[in-house]
């Protein structure tokens, strides 16, 4: 049986990372994924859905610019959470690190969490990126540096 989140929301696991050694802050990366979980079960609303949360392990050569930040040459942990709500258009995918930018009803959302999530990467040395289409759900992928070694700390 696979857990659910409020009974409706199927969670479905897939962690393929062989090492996972990061260096951050517990307490922002553990807000900025429950955030995102938050928004995915909000979008899926209360006929509720699939969300899938994976990880891998991924080199990139050469720096990616993307529209929502820029993912440096590096070896990172690739954590992906994925929903099966109504995905987004372009233009709202867009807005989505303005600052107070919601597509939540008056009062139900201030439109800063996704701004967080950005900015808790940079702080992180990683990145975020966004992949949704109207109809297809919405995956939020967060790249998060690994560290050479699991007992050596950055100064």
């Amino acid at each position: 049986m696979q857990p659910t989140l409020d009974g409706v929301v199927e969670v479905q696991k897939n962690y393929s990372a062989t090492e996972a050694c990061i260096y951050g802050c517990y307490h922002q990366l553990q807000n900025a994924i429950l955030n995102i979980i938050n928004n995915a079960c909000d979008a899926m609303g209360s006929q509720g859905g699939n969300l899938t949360v994976s990880t891998s392990n991924i080199s990139i050569a050469q720096d990616i610019e993307q529209e929502h930040s820029i993912i440096r040459a590096g070896r990172y942990i690739r954590l992906s959470i994925a929903d099966s709500g109504p995905g987004m258009s372009e233009s709202i995918q867009k807005q989505l690190f303005e600052p107070f930018f919601t597509t939540k009803a008056e009062g139900m959302g201030v439109g800063l969490g996704l701004i967080g999530v950005r900015d808790c990467m940079k702080e992180h040395g990683g990145a975020v990126d966004v992949k949704s289409r109207p109809g297809y759900g919405t995956e939020i992928i967060l790249f998060l540096p690994l560290i050479q070694e699991c007992t050596e700390l950055p100064s």
